[in-house]
């Protein structure tokens, strides 16, 4: 597996990311987590980030916009304030899950027409494999730049059976270090959820890398096959 070496991105202050993957990400985790959770989650982020208390309430929530608008750094202290309040690797990836539901919710009858066709088709390794090259595709669209630096690929490990998605931007764990193992659940549930949407069926994933622990890319390996059959 080639990675690449490590961009500045993971790091850089200057980092936005685009307004409808913060105000997702917001709906999603008080959805799941309740009034109650979300509290105190938002507590724990003003702690781990002075300045993230204001997020409580939904008025100084971002417009569900591609504006790059709101920093890196306040996207990854939500998922870091979530992990240590308790809500646990399961509730992260459900969150992951839900934000990948909305993106879905939010295509056009065309390319939803398109999944719906997809869904159909013989082959779980291609049609996994034909979504995450179109998720790749947008989330360097949406950024200027990260296209020239290849900062997101896709390709696959005949050996390890797995389609490598791999990420060099460290948006989900932004200006976090020293981690003792990965920590993009939610990132990972996002993967999840544009799996399973595209295909019916549920994706084995698991991130083997990650720029919080030190690596130079965050790293999401999906299995050839599903872990269940066709949704009825």
């Amino acid at each position: 597996m080639i990675i690449g070496e490590k961009l500045d991105l993971h790091t850089n202050p200057k980092r936005l990311v685009p307004n409808v993957y913060f105000q997702q990400a917001f709906t999603a985790s008080r959805e799941l987590l309740g009034s109650d959770g979300f509290v105190a989650v938002m507590k724990r982020a003003e702690v781990i980030l002075p300045g993230m208390g204001r997020y409580l309430d939904e008025k100084n929530w971002p417009p569900a916009d591609t504006e790059l608008v709101v920093p890196a750094r306040h996207y990854s202290a939500l998922f870091q304030a979530i992990e240590e309040v308790g809500g646990g690797r399961a509730q992260m990836v459900a969150i992951g899950i839900r934000t990948a539901q909305m993106g879905f919710e939010g295509l056009g009858v065309t390319m939803k027409a398109t999944l719906s066709v997809l869904k159909k088709l013989p082959g779980f390794r291609w049609r996994a494999e034909t979504v995450l090259k179109a998720m790749a595709d947008d989330l360097m669209n949406v950024f200027p730049g990260d296209r020239e630096k290849q900062a997101i690929r896709v390709q696959t490990d005949e050996q390890k059976r797995a389609i490598l998605f791999i990420d060099r931007t460290g948006d989900a764990c932004h200006g976090r270090n020293g981690a003792r193992a990965p920590v993009c659940h939610v990132y990972r549930g996002g993967i999840i959820g544009a799996v399973k949407m595209a295909t019916g069926k549920v994706p084995s994933v698991k991130e083997s890398a990650c720029m919080a622990v030190g690596d130079n890319a965050c790293v999401f390996e999906i299995g050839f096959e599903a872990e269940e059959k066709d949704e009825a």
